[in-house]
């Protein structure tokens, strides 16, 4: 046994660089080539995996997360994550991956539902053994299972636009989303899909919004709004009601955007969302900031933060702060709005989630705090903990 191996340029498909056979007992490295349009379908594995782009561009769904991935790009796939991938381009990759992680397709039965189907591979090098009693999966046995995966048909390939699309919206990238969803939408209305139809409205609402393309999200808003109203869909509703919220926020008509908000809190307890009720509480702040209520908005978005803070949500904490340092200097406080606004405009990673309004915010804010002199925040922790003075100065003490 040597402990020393050559690295093999990778070859059409893929080969082990180093694993078994080179002693190893808990991990994988292997290296392939890919043409164009290869992939495979979704999947999983019961141990961790690490893809490394070596060049090509490659667009990869990991969970409910999609990317185009390109040379030097590093994907991340943890234990019994459902991911795939499709080359755009031809591509090499490196793939570092758990031994005996098992290989497992979902796989639709004739009834409708979905299973989960291990198939057991000598040339997947992250396969298992078969079990006592069980032969390895043959290439008839393979096609088989390829060839129905765990969505098929018409209705399969609109459930996979969409949910290609919603993939794009939650990471900003509005253009293949527009396209993506444009085309779920089209498809889902001809098959008679109506849930897709709520949802793909609903979402290109949102994306036109993030493109300030205010008057076509009014009009995909609205329309998901009807639908769901007529399905009694109440957890489409609260988020179609949110939504238009926050249009009504960037169009400045913070009254009527009030109604909608409270509507959408009043709806999040049934639809056991908790950011539904952060986002409903942070459009009340705007809302009341936006009226000149300073003081009254400042616990909304302290409540609509905590939320945030408690589920992670980095993008959603840099909209409440932006809010935050908008009361901050409404109430007298331009040094802590100064501290916080620096510390978001250097983050442009969690910037993502802003509206036009949000943006216009930040934007005043820093202008207003040009001249005073004070040093960004140094994490969302301390900006978080600054907010505490904004509570206090929106609550002062009234002597007895």
């Amino acid at each position: 046994m040597t402990y020393f191996a050559k690295y093999r340029a990778p070859a059409i498909g893929f080969d082990t660089i180093a694993g078994r056979n080179e002693g190893l007992r808990r991990i994988v490295l292997a290296a392939g080539q890919l043409g164009a349009g290869e992939g495979g379908p979704l999947h999983l594995h019961h141990g961790e995996e690490i893809l490394h782009i070596l060049s090509g561009e490659v667009e990869v769904i990991v969970g409910y997360e999609i990317r185009r991935c390109l040379a030097g790009d590093v994907v991340i796939i943890p234990t019994d994550t459902p991911h795939r991938f499709t080359t755009i381009t031809q591509t090499t990759m490196e793939v570092v991956a758990e031994l005996d992680a098992g290989q497992i397709f979902p796989v639709l039965e004739a009834d409708g539902t979905t299973r989960l189907v291990e198939v057991y591979r000598a040339d997947m090098p992250w396969s298992r053994k078969p079990p006592l009693g069980f032969d390895w999966t043959s290439d008839e046995e393979m096609n088989e299972i390829l060839g129905r995966p765990g969505r098929v048909g018409e209705r399969g390939r609109i459930l996979d636009l969409f949910d290609r699309g919603y993939a794009y919206e939650r990471v900003h990238d509005l253009g293949p989303a527009r396209r993506l969803l444009t085309e779920a939408l089209d498809a889902a209305s001809t098959a008679g899909m109506p849930q897709v139809v709520r949802s793909s409205r609903s979402l290109l609402g949102i994306v036109a919004h993030k493109a300030d393309r205010l008057d076509e999200a009014r009009a995909h808003l609205d329309a998901a709004l009807t639908l769901a109203l007529d399905a009694g869909d109440r957890t489409d509703e609260a988020y179609c009601r949110q939504e238009l919220g926050f249009l009504l926020l960037d169009k400045e008509n913070p009254e009527l955007a009030m109604g909608e908000f409270h509507a959408a809190l009043a709806l999040a307890p049934g639809a056991v969302i908790v950011n539904l009720a952060g986002n409903g509480l942070n459009g009340m702040g705007v809302a009341l900031l936006q009226l000149g209520r300073a003081a009254e908005a400042v616990p909304f978005l302290l409540a609509a933060l905590a939320i945030r803070a408690e589920i992670e949500d980095l993008e959603q904490q840099h909209v409440d702060l932006v809010h935050l340092a908008a009361a901050a200097l409404a109430l007298g406080n331009p040094s802590i709005a100064a501290r916080i606004v620096r510390f978001l405009n250097g983050h442009p990673d969690t910037a993502g989630g802003m509206y036009g309004q949000d943006r216009r915010t930040l934007q005043a804010v820093l202008d207003a705090t040009a001249d005073v002199d004070a040093d960004p925040a140094a994490s969302f922790d301390e900006a978080r903990q600054l907010t505490a003075e904004i509570s206090a100065a929106s609550h002062p003490v009234i002597p007895r």
